[in-house]
């Protein structure tokens, strides 16, 4: 263990009281901007649906650096994991001592794989969990939406907001997004609990369709308060009847209602049709991002 590490101590600190959290955000600048920032804020009110792990080192009696894994599944047993080291204590060891340590309380877990992100221009970002490693197994397309609202118009597919709540709803949705990303090598199977406590952690709402004839829930569009569009997922008996692009333009409507006037979200470079579906919707490429994995025991 190096000098640097030997100086800390490393805690768990999920269940802190609301002012210890608030200022470990402030500490560590974990507020500053983008998709995490907006995860961090919302954690200070209420950290247990966001996340399943939170490590906080602190020197001195000071944070100086946070680990934490999203309590959503990534992948097959995996958890995304994020971690900040303050300015003043990089390039010391400590980002790699507290990625092992949260590393090990997820094996106790028997949560198998860890899941981060980085964006492609990020070389720094990148050498840092190949060092710890992490190694790369996907790329997608980070989309942006700043255009004009575009007319709605209507669906045969009847579709209507949901804002969590119902227990049944939340079952439904987990079921169609299972269905319909089950083998897919990013995200993680979804339970209704899960989709509650995005709904509670992350102010997550849905654009919902049925199918007018059985009732039966066959798309969803997925969005988040901050701007993030999550996913998309329509019914195979569905594809090809504009309920995909239907459900788009409906959530993008009601960003622009919650005063929204830039969405992103990512397309995996393997979907294809859900880049052309953005794209004729007036979404723009802005970047790429990559994902890496590690499992929790090496």
């Amino acid at each position: 263990m190096s000098g640097a590490v030997s100086e800390i101590t490393v805690e768990f600190c999920l269940t802190q009281r609301q002012e210890v959290l608030a200022a470990l955000v402030e500490t560590l600048g974990l507020a500053r901007a983008g998709v995490l920032a907006y995860s961090w804020k919302r954690a200070v009110n209420d950290p247990l649906p966001i996340f399943s792990h939170l490590l906080v080192a602190r020197r001195e009696g000071t944070p100086c650096a946070a680990a934490a894994a999203f309590r959503r599944p990534a992948s097959a047993s995996g958890r995304v994991v994020t971690v900040h080291v303050g300015e003043a204590h990089r390039r010391q060891g400590i980002g790699s001592h507290l990625l092992r340590r949260l590393a090990d309380e997820l094996a106790q877990d028997r949560i198998e794989r860890q899941v981060a992100s980085v964006m492609a221009e990020h070389a720094d970002a990148m050498a840092f969990l190949g060092a710890n490693g992490f190694s790369e197994f996907e790329r997608a397309l980070s989309m942006i939406w700043n255009e004009a609202p575009s007319i709605v118009g209507e669906h045969a597919v009847p579709c209507m907001l949901y804002e969590g709540g119902q227990p049944q709803v939340d079952r439904e949705i987990a079921d169609l997004f299972n269905r319909c990303f089950g083998k897919d090598p990013v995200v993680g199977a979804l339970s209704p609990q899960d989709v509650a406590d995005q709904v509670r952690g992350f102010g997550s709402w849905y654009m919902l369709g049925r199918d007018p004839r059985t009732g039966k829930l066959v798309g969803l569009a997925e969005c988040q308060d901050s701007g993030y569009f999550c996913s998309l997922a329509v019914a195979r008996e569905f594809w090809g009847t504009g309920l995909a692009h239907h459900l788009v333009r409906l959530a993008t409507a009601r960003y622009l209602a919650l005063g929204r006037t830039e969405i992103y979200g990512m397309a995996r470079r393997t979907y294809a049709a859900s880049i052309r579906l953005l794209e004729s919707l007036g979404w723009k490429r802005a970047g790429e991002e990559v994902f890496y994995a590690a499992p929790t025991r090496p």
